[in-house]
């Protein structure tokens, strides 16, 4: 009896270490689903796991290995150095933002929200407590609006100032796309609910 048992466990500790040690992939150690954006390396544990059981400083150089340009890119109005800075130290008790997985935590598919952010929709007033006296047009908001409300993005505020908008709308990525006019009348007729037959004789 005791013979099944040891060999079955070491059969299951042989599966699970080549797994662990050997193999890219590691389907049995996933401990739970990933965000949307990063489902195509789920698998690829490494990816964001750079050591075993690594520390916060290590995931955070995985997340920036990765998205580093696109922020520097969007001019992140919420960088690592504005957390680094002393002046506002008070501000890490709140929220520690100088780490990506303080608001992007992997695998709790039960608290990921848009754009993977794991925190309570209310984590812009931890901080902008002020909001509503500083600026009259927030008065009467609700807290967990920021983010969902389209009027905010944490990292990428750029294209939400008027002065943006007005500068920029001239810009290409604000016309109509541009397409080809129908040439195929009875295509196009039908396209407007009109059938062929019913199209009045010239």
């Amino acid at each position: 009896m005791w013979s099944i048992w040891l060999a079955a466990a070491l059969g299951l500790s042989v599966w699970l270490g080549t797994q662990l040690f050997v193999q890219s992939e590691k389907p049995d150690f996933l401990i739970g689903e990933t965000s949307h954006a990063h489902h195509q390396i789920e698998m690829q544990c490494t990816a964001c796991h750079l050591e075993p059981f690594n520390a916060t400083n290590v995931l955070q150089e995985a997340c920036t290995g990765c998205h580093s340009e696109e922020l520097r890119i969007a001019q992140d109005s919420h960088p690592r150095s504005k957390f680094t800075d002393p002046r506002n130290a008070d501000t890490l008790a709140k929220l520690d933002a100088r780490y990506c997985v303080t608001c992007h935590r992997e695998h709790n598919e039960d608290i990921t929200q848009a754009l993977a952010v794991t925190l309570p929709e209310d984590f812009c007033f931890h901080c902008h407590t002020d909001i509503a006296t500083d600026r009259p047009s927030h008065t009467g908001m609700e807290f967990n609006t920021c983010a969902s409300a389209g009027c905010h993005n944490y990292h990428d505020n750029r294209s939400l100032y008027e002065d943006f908008l007005v500068e920029n709308a001239a810009g290409p990525w604000l016309k109509p796309e541009g397409r080809q006019p129908d040439r195929d009348i009875v295509a196009y007729m039908e396209k407007l609910g009109i059938r062929a037959q019913d199209r009045p004789l010239e």
